[in-house]
């Protein structure tokens, strides 16, 4: 059975002889509606805030689920993000030590070619020094030669000469 407030401040007695003072259960009955009244209400507000905190409640649980699918995502990408950062790392590193690989060789290609070309230079300096200093000495006699001839009396000016040293005699003797 079911009472409400209505029923509280309306509910009628019968009267029997000596029953209870009909103003007193009136005045009781009504301070028993108000308070059960006032019961009723604060019950009705705690229910209402009970629903609203069990949205709130909801809606975070919600909130979390997608901040924690959000958080796994992110994770996910960081992770991505990262091995890809090292596979371009790698691939990079690897590509500058193929650059500096193949520097290099051209690098000695270039000194090896230099250090002939020294070699020739120097072989070729050598060979013009021996024809420079072949030339000289045959200059040399050839001067000698005519400084003799010069000390010769104009009496024998009719006698034969003889000949100057020819060149292929003196770098001849220079090998």
């Amino acid at each position: 059975m079911e009472i409400n407030i209505s029923d509280i401040r309306n509910k009628e007695f019968s009267s029997a002889l000596r029953g209870y003072n009909k103003k007193e259960v009136r005045e009781f009955l009504h301070a028993l509606a108000g308070v059960v009244e006032e019961l009723s209400s604060k019950n009705k507000q705690l229910s209402e805030e009970v629903a609203k905190f069990q949205k709130r409640l909801t809606d975070y649980q919600l909130k979390k689920e997608e901040l924690d699918k959000l958080l796994i995502l992110a994770q996910k990408k960081a992770e991505m993000l990262l091995k890809q950062s090292e596979e371009k790392a790698h691939f990079t590193l690897r590509e500058a030590q193929i650059k500096v690989k193949k520097i290099q060789e051209e690098e000695n290609k270039k000194i090896e070619a230099l250090q002939r070309e020294v070699k020739r230079l120097s072989n070729q300096k050598s060979l013009l020094l021996r024809k420079i200093k072949a030339f000289l000495r045959s200059q040399e006699e050839l001067l000698k030669f005519y400084e003799e001839e010069k000390d010769i009396p104009e009496e024998n000016s009719f006698r034969p000469l003889s000949s100057p040293p020819s060149r292929k005699k003196i770098i001849l003797e220079e090998d």
